[in-house]
């Protein structure tokens, strides 16, 4: 170890004393606890989002302005709620649990009351035999969102 980052006073070492102090500041700067999201919940959401993905197209939730999300996703989690509430466990159409429905739901509002969704309309991606095609007619999903 070079002499500059050794310290003469004990075993005080320059570099472990910057790693903590660096360390204590990434604890005090709020980063979420992702360890504390249940990982059966997160699989949940996810086969929701699968289904949702084939059946339209994936983040095809996205397209809509952020009012009509907020609308349309409040009234789907209080369907799959009310089934819930009536005892039914899953949804008829996708067989995945309507609390997992319910849970990509509230996700979808979360997303357009505090996220991307709250700030513009925001688009799926599209691959790139998608994007050429819809280029050569006209759409505006190149990435400019003006």
């Amino acid at each position: 170890m070079p002499e500059f980052v050794k310290h003469d006073i004990g075993k005080f070492n320059l570099l472990e004393f910057l790693g903590s102090r660096f360390l204590s500041g990434l604890m005090h700067q709020k980063l979420p606890q992702i360890n504390l999201v249940d990982p059966d919940f997160v699989n949940s959401v996810a086969d929701v989002l699968a289904f949702g993905a084939k059946k339209y197209s994936p983040d095809n939730w996205r397209l809509c302005e952020r009012e009509d999300g907020i609308k349309r996703y409040t009234e789907a989690m209080t369907r799959h709620a009310m089934a819930i509430y009536r005892g039914d466990k899953n949804d008829p159409e996708s067989g995945l649990p309507h609390a997992a429905h319910a849970a990509c739901c509230a996700m979808f509002i979360l997303y357009f009351t505090h996220g991307m969704g709250s700030r513009k309309k925001r688009q799926p991606k599209l691959k790139t035999t998608e994007l050429a095609s819809s280029l050569r007619q006209g759409d505006n999903r190149d990435g400019n969102f003006d």
